[in-house]
């Protein structure tokens, strides 16, 4: 399954203007319980250099928040 969503990865981007319902219109797949896996590797393809980031700077605030 991912190996298609990947695949398809251009198409989905360039309807990047399309409203949430007009996407889960086009890509059905996207109503089943694998939707945040394939949100995430489309987030990993749009910001590859930058999700490592976030990722981190996520923990360090969330380990801020821990000690309040």
């Amino acid at each position: 399954m991912l190996i298609h969503w990947n695949a398809t990865y251009d198409l989905r981007h360039a309807s990047v203007q399309k409203t949430v319902s007009e996407l889960i219109k086009d890509w059905p797949i996207l109503k089943l319980n694998s939707t945040q896996e394939l949100i995430e590797e489309d987030f990993i393809a749009q910001y590859s250099s930058q999700a490592n980031a976030l990722l981190v700077k996520w923990e360090n605030c969330f380990n801020m928040f821990e000690y309040l």
